[in-house]
């Protein structure tokens, strides 16, 4: 039985639902796992469920930390400790048998010191995924990096989540990177007009979703203050996840406090479950995309086109070159609030809804965890599935 060591130090975001949904996929396939995480990671509410069910073993390691408001330097030194730990890792893990490969989910937690370094894996063969543009769109620093890590002989796979091949594919980009959609799934679904009662939300306003890790990046704030006058159509905001410390303190000013007591701003803040999750998609007529700046995928647009629901999405990197190019729905500019008014009064229009909703299901129906799971061991080559195609 093939061995693989799965690196996840944090707890945020999306990190825990791709160590979810690759430990469910190597289950399926007979592929033994031995997780190394943070405590965070172990006894987050996800990964305590999967274990009622799947068998996989644990080692600890740590987080360190956040990486908001830290100079350069000091990224740079927490990736160096991480690729420490990393090291010490596999060390530890190769006590108890043999490891086959080495998974990291998230790249970015050691990306520079990889590629300035090398991987600490001593030759055994690993794989990553980039949740980033992989190619030259970026600036120029990261290109050759990027360049210098695929040249890594134990370098079996990096995967991008973006469709976009790189602007100037070479021959190392050709033999190492591979696209892997983004995964997502509902596992519970709902009714929509129990999902709305059991959320407290009454009459026919258009809900607008705004799902996640909710902070700054959200593009919260703005979709708050555009519909922040006279004209708004008749609509309600659910934002549903948990906050970060900076949101939270900002959603309890006097203006946002105003738009909670006129049912127009509701709240959810805390962790989503599955049954909440699905709640919450069901209750959505819109799903918000309109991220502040963001160039790469999000796993949320992935949810609104498996919930088969309308999308806005922000004229920006990946998420907006994707619903231009499939007319997902209105692509805003957040930074213009007639921008975001006009998109919003176009999907009071239950057509204009439909059609959208009908194409981001289309788009993304091959993004189902258990489909996307099997295309990532078979890159790997532990599945007999085919190679997925770009």
């Amino acid at each position: 039985m093939p061995r693989i060591l799965l690196l996840e130090p944090e707890a945020t975001g999306h990190h825990v639902p791709y160590v979810r949904w690759i430990i469910e996929s190597a289950s399926t396939l007979g592929v033994e796992v031995l997780l190394a995480a943070s405590v965070q990671v172990r006894r987050h509410p996800i990964i305590e469920a999967m274990t009622r069910s799947i068998r996989f073993d644990w080692s600890e390691i740590p987080s360190l930390g956040q990486v908001r408001r830290q100079s350069a330097l000091a990224l740079l030194r927490r990736e160096f400790a991480y690729r420490r730990v990393f090291k010490q890792t596999l060390c530890d893990a190769g006590r108890s048998g043999k490891v086959d490969l080495v998974l990291l989910p998230y790249l970015d937690h050691c990306f520079h010191a990889f590629a300035l370094a090398g991987a600490p894996f001593a030759g055994t063969p690993w794989a990553a995924i980039s949740m980033r543009h992989v190619g030259a769109r970026w600036p120029s620093s990261r290109a050759l990096l990027m360049k210098r890590l695929l040249r890594d002989s134990a370098l079996r796979v990096l995967f991008s989540l973006s469709p976009t091949p790189p602007d100037a594919e070479t021959a190392i980009y050709q033999k190492k990177v591979q696209y892997l959609p983004d995964p997502g799934d509902l596992r519970q679904p709902a009714d929509a007009l129990d999902s709305r009662a059991r959320l407290g939300i009454a009459g026919d306003s258009l809900v607008i979703l705004v799902y996640g890790v909710i902070d700054s990046r959200k593009g919260l704030l703005q979709l708050l203050e555009a519909i922040d006058r006279p004209d708004t159509p008749l609509l309600k905001v659910l934002v549903v996840g948990h906050q970060s410390d900076d949101m939270r303190f900002l959603l309890q000013g006097a203006k946002f406090v105003a738009l909670r007591a006129r049912g127009v701003l509701g709240v959810i803040d805390r962790f989503v479950d599955d049954a909440l999750q699905a709640q919450v998609f069901a209750a959505a007529d819109v799903v918000w995309l309109g991220y502040h700046r963001q160039p790469g995928m999000s796993g949320v647009m992935v949810l609104a086109g498996l919930a088969e629901r309308a999308v806005i999405v922000s004229d920006f990197g990946e998420m907006g070159r994707l619903a231009r190019r499939h007319h997902l729905g209105p692509v805003v500019d957040i930074e213009r609030p007639e921008t975001v008014i006009n998109a919003l009064r176009a999907l009071c229009d239950p057509v204009v809804r439909q059609q959208s909703a009908r194409r981001c299901q289309e788009v993304f129906r091959a993004h189902e965890a258990g489909i996307v799971g099997d295309r990532l061991f078979s890159a790997l080559g532990l599945s007999s599935s085919p190679l997925p195609c770009r």
